[in-house]
C-alpha cells in the first residue's frame, strides 16, 4: 500500500469517526488559547467539574464571576463537540437574566474566538451555525408548565447536550423536572449556577450533602482579594472587594439573610421566628404589579431618622407595588424633612399618607399639619386594635403586612437590597399572654443589625387611614377636609426651612 493509499484511508477512517478536538477535555487551555483571556482558580474548578461530572452546582457570593465563566464554558462546549451532535440550553428566573447576562456574555465570546454562525437577540435568543439551531435561551415564563417545558425540549436528543441554570435559586421545580428528564446520556451535562437566596428552592435541595451533584461553593471569602491568590488585574477589579462585604456588614448585619447568602455562599436560614419568610420576600422581588398600579392613586409613609446610621424615608405605594421615593441619612435638621414632602405631595396632590408620630417623628408630624399635608400618624407603642392577640400597634401592622407577604399582595423593589435585607430579619415571638409581639428597633440593634426603616416605612404604609380622617376633622365644623383643602391652603406657601 502506497503512502497516499495510506493517507487516503486514514482520511475516510477520521470521517467516520471524527478526531476529538484537543481542547473537548481542556477547557481551561480552550479559555486561554481561544479568547486569550485567564481565570482564577474557582472559575477553573467549575470548568473541570462540567468536563468531570454530569451534574454540577455551585452555589455563589456575589459577584464571584460565575455567569462571566458560564458563558465561557457554552463557548468551549459548542467550539469542541461535534456540531451536528451538539445543543446547549439556558435559563434564567426572567428575560432580562437570559438575555442580558448569560447571553451578552456568550456574544461576545463568539466574536471574539470567531466561533461562526449568528446569535439572534430577540426574546429567545438563538445561536444558528450553517443554519443548524445549536443553541436558545429561554425563561420559565416561556414554559409555564412541565407539558410546555416538556414540548419544547422534545427532539433535543443532542449526544453532547449542555444545560446551563443561571440563577438557579430562582427556577421553577417543575422545570428542573423538565430539565432531569433531558438530561439521561453520561455525555450530558448541566450546570446549575447562582447566590443561594432561598432555602426552600429546589437549588437548596441539589446543594445539600447528601444530593447527587458535584457541589462547589464560593463565598467571597474565597476570592483572590482575600486569599491573596495571584490574578490579573482585570480579573482582580471585576471580583467582589473587602471594601463591598465590610459595607455590606455594615448597611445589612452579619445575620441578615442577604450577609448569608450574598457574602458567605450559605442559605439563610427560613425558622419559625423569621417575621417573613426568605421565599415570600423573593416572591414578592419576582412580582410585577405596575399594570394595577397605573390605576391606583396609591399613598405614602414616612419614616423620621435624624443623624447617625438610620435613613429618613419616603416610600410610594400603589395596588401593592411598594418603591421607596427617596432615603437620607446623616440629617441633623428635621424641617428638611418637612421640606421634602412638601415638594412629593405638590407633585401629588390627590395622594393621602401616614408618618410614624414616636419620638423624632413628633415634631415633624406638628409642622406637616401645621403647614397643611395631608398625613396621619402612626404611633408603634399604641393599644393595638385587638390587644388580645397583639403587643402593640406595631406588631399588630407588622403582622398584617405578614400576611399581605404570605399572600402574594405586595411587589417590592428588585433593586432595593436594603429593604430586602430588613424584611428578612426580623423576627417574633408570644409574650407570657399568648400575644404576639415583632422586634423593635432597639431590639434589631442589640442584635448588630440596623435600624428596619425601610421595612418600616412599608409596614406604616400599609396601615388604615382612621388616623388621618381624625387629623383632618374641621374642629369648627366637624367635617372632613380634603387633601386638596388642605394643600391649598396659606399654610403652604409659607417658608418652611
Amino acid at each position: 500500500m502506497t503512502f497516499t493509499d495510506q493517507g487516503f484511508l486514514r482520511a475516510v477512517a477520521e470521517g467516520l469517526d471524527p478526531t476529538p478536538d484537543p481542547y473537548m477535555t481542556r477547557p481551561t487551555e480552550w479559555i486561554n488559547y481561544r479568547l486569550g483571556e485567564s481565570y482564577w482558580s474557582k472559575q477553573a474548578e467549575i470548568c473541570e467539574s462540567v468536563r468531570d461530572h454530569r451534574l454540577t452546582a455551585v452555589r455563589s457570593a456575589h459577584s464571584t464571576g460565575k455567569s462571566h465563566i458560564a458563558a465561557r464554558i457554552m463557548g468551549h462546549w459548542v467550539d469542541t463537540h461535534p456540531i451536528e451532535e451538539t445543543f446547549v440550553v439556558s435559563t434564567a428566573p426572567s428575560a432580562p437574566q437570559v438575555k442580558a447576562i448569560l447571553w451578552r456574555y456568550l456574544k461576545d465570546i463568539q466574536r471574539k474566538a470567531d466561533l461562526g454562525g449568528y446569535i439572534t437577540e430577540g426574546e429567545v435568543p438563538e445561536w444558528k451555525i450553517d443554519g443548524r439551531l445549536i443553541a436558545w435561551g429561554r425563561k420559565p415564563q416561556d414554559l409555564k408548565t412541565k407539558e410546555e417545558a416538556a414540548t419544547a425540549f422534545q427532539g433535543i436528543h443532542a449526544k453532547y447536550l449542555l444545560v446551563i441554570l443561571d440563577e438557579a435559586g430562582g427556577i421553577p421545580e417543575w422545570l428542573w423536572t423538565a430539565v432531569d428528564s433531558l438530561v439521561t446520556q453520561p455525555t450530558n451535562r448541566v450546570l446549575a449556577i447562582g447566590n443561594p437566596d432561598d432555602p426552600a428552592s429546589h437549588f437548596e435541595k441539589i446543594c445539600r450533602p447528601d444530593s447527587p451533584w458535584n457541589k462547589i461553593k464560593i463565598a467571597a471569602q474565597d476570592t483572590p482579594a482575600f486569599t491573596g491568590e495571584r490574578v490579573s488585574q482585570e480579573i482582580l477589579d471585576n471580583l467582589v472587594s473587602k471594601e463591598w462585604v465590610q459595607e455590606r456588614k455594615w448597611v445589612w448585619g452579619e445575620d441578615s439573610p442577604l450577609y448569608i447568602s450574598k457574602v458567605l455562599a450559605e442559605f439563610p436560614l427560613s425558622t419559625d421566628d423569621n417575621l417573613i419568610q426568605i421565599d415570600w420576600i423573593n416572591n414578592a422581588i419576582a412580582r410585577d404589579f405596575s399594570g394595577e398600579a397605573l390605576v391606583d392613586l396609591g399613598k405614602f409613609a414616612m419614616d423620621v431618622a435624624r443623624g447617625g446610621r438610620d435613613e429618613a424615608t419616603l416610600g410610594f405605594w400603589r395596588a401593592g407595588m411598594f418603591r421607596m421615593h427617596w432615603s437620607m441619612r446623616g440629617i441633623n435638621d428635621s424641617m428638611r424633612l418637612v421640606g421634602k414632602l412638601r415638594t412629593f405631595c405638590r407633585e401629588h396632590p390627590a395622594v393621602k399618607g401616614i408618618m410614624d408620630a414616636d419620638g423624632l417623628g413628633g415634631p415633624v408630624l406638628d409642622r406637616a399639619l401645621e403647614v397643611g399635608i395631608p398625613v396621619s400618624p402612626f404611633y408603634n407603642g399604641r393599644r393595638a386594635f385587638e390587644p388580645k392577640k397583639y403587643f402593640n400597634r406595631r406588631s399588630e401592622q407588622w403582622w398584617f403586612l405578614r400576611e399581605l407577604f404570605h399572600d402574594g399582595l405586595v411587589d417590592i423593589d428588585p433593586d432595593d437590597d436594603k429593604l430586602h435585607a430588613q424584611l428578612g430579619s426580623i423576627k417574633w415571638w408570644e409574650d407570657s399572654l399568648g400575644r404576639i409581639c415583632v422586634e423593635t428597633k432597639k431590639d434589631l440593634r442589640e442584635r448588630g443589625l440596623p435600624s428596619p426603616d425601610r421595612g418600616d416605612t412599608l409596614m406604616m404604609i400599609t396601615s388604615p387611614m382612621e388616623e388621618w380622617v381624625s387629623a383632618y376633622t374641621d374642629p369648627m365644623t366637624g367635617l372632613l377636609r380634603t387633601p386638596e383643602h388642605t394643600l391649598t391652603s396659606d399654610l403652604l406657601d409659607k417658608d418652611m426651612l
